[in-house]
């Protein structure tokens, strides 16, 4: 008697104005980083930095993720338990974590101390630098006590693995418990989470959400935060709104999200509240709004460049910001405290981190994801 084995559950069609909205997130987020640098160097403070919302990107990718997520496997979640659940967002994200905590690791003695706060870089021990880089590789955050850069993050040789580290903490409470919620459960859920959100944003001590990267108390607590209402407001908008019927151009939408997060600080310091309403404007509402229209154009004109850019976007994400860092390095000891001063350097490492993404996702990822899921099929 023959038996068959078991098929593979096979991947749903992707959304590609989604995936190239994604795709120019991740490039502001290059941008972004750049120009932190150089507020850094002329003694400024994050509420200085241009393109000031930028952070907020990180809200984007998680209501992408839970509204991708919900459309891929709610619909058929008892057709795939934990373990595998866990096994193909393993295969999804974890290759890349892996090679952008290895970029960093290579990079780190070569940052030297430039004028920037990073003390001690030559001094540190091989053996704490190994440790540190292998627990970035395997997305675990690392105590004060092993910050060997000096910035109190928890993934000190490739900064952005913050917010991975939360992604993969929405996947399995997503697993575990949110895919099996009613609807009506999910929202009361989301609904508290916003309650949270809009009291932190309107009355905290900052109004913003910038905060996630640290193994703080504060800084766990707003990460948390932003993943639940994000993450969990797109799970929500899966399942309740209808396809849009409105023909939203990929470029109206990139146009819309880049010019959210290029909006300056608002309110200053006597109204903090300003600001935070904002940013809850912009999590509650127009990010929503924007996968909404955007999961409504299923075949855009642009098709080519949005499959390319969406390809280009988690690489670009999780590899670029070792570069930003060489660039900090390079203008900080140079005395280049302007933008103006190195332009052409900020221009060519965007350029830098874009093709090392794309050959990262051309001859690393998608062939070692393939072999992956064939060795574990």
């Amino acid at each position: 008697m023959k038996t068959h084995a078991k098929q593979p559950l096979p991947s749903k069609p992707h959304y590609l104005t989604l995936d190239a909205l994604r795709g120019v997130a991740a490039v502001m987020v290059v941008v972004f980083h750049i120009m932190e640098t150089h507020m850094a160097l002329a003694g400024g403070t994050s509420r200085d930095t241009l393109l000031n919302h930028t952070y907020l990107a990180v809200d984007f990718f998680f209501l992408l993720s839970g509204f991708v997520l919900a459309y891929a496997y709610d619909d058929r979640r008892r057709e795939l338990p934990f373990l595998a659940f866990a096994k193909r967002r393993l295969i999804r994200l974890q290759p890349m974590v892996v090679l952008g905590g290895l970029l960093g690791a290579s990079v780190f003695y070569a940052h030297g101390a430039p004028a920037v706060g990073w003390g001690g870089i030559p001094e540190t021990p091989v053996w704490r630098w190994a440790l540190v880089a292998l627990l970035g590789c395997l997305l675990l955050p690392v105590p004060k006590a092993l910050d060997i850069r000096g910035w109190g993050e928890m993934f000190p040789l490739n900064a952005v693995s913050w917010s991975l580290f939360y992604e993969y903490v929405g996947n399995v409470a997503y697993a575990l418990v949110l895919r099996w919620l009613p609807t009506r459960a999910l929202a009361a859920f989301v609904g508290a989470m916003a309650c949270g959100a809009a009291a932190w944003l309107l009355l905290g001590p900052s109004g913003d959400l910038l905060r996630g990267w640290m193994l703080t108390w504060g800084h766990v607590g707003v990460a948390l935060l932003r993943l639940f209402l994000s993450f969990g407001l797109g799970l929500l908008l899966a399942r309740v709104a209808r396809p849009c019927r409105v023909r939203a151009p990929f470029w109206v939408l990139a146009a819309l999200l880049a010019a959210f997060f290029a909006v300056p600080r608002l309110g200053g310091e006597a109204a903090f509240w300003l600001n935070g309403l904002y940013e809850l404007f912009g999590v509650l509402v127009l990010f929503p709004l924007i996968v909404w229209l955007g999961s409504g154009e299923t075949r855009p004109a642009e098709a080519p460049f949005c499959r390319w850019l969406g390809e280009l976007s988690y690489p670009l994400y999780i590899t670029h910001f070792p570069l930003v860092l060489t660039y900090t390095a390079i203008v900080a000891n140079a005395g280049w405290h302007s933008l103006s001063q190195s332009w052409p350097l900020a221009a060519l490492t965007v350029a830098a981190a874009i093709a090392l993404a794309w050959c990262s996702a051309r001859f690393y990822d998608a062939p070692f994801r393939r072999w992956l899921t064939r060795r574990t099929a």
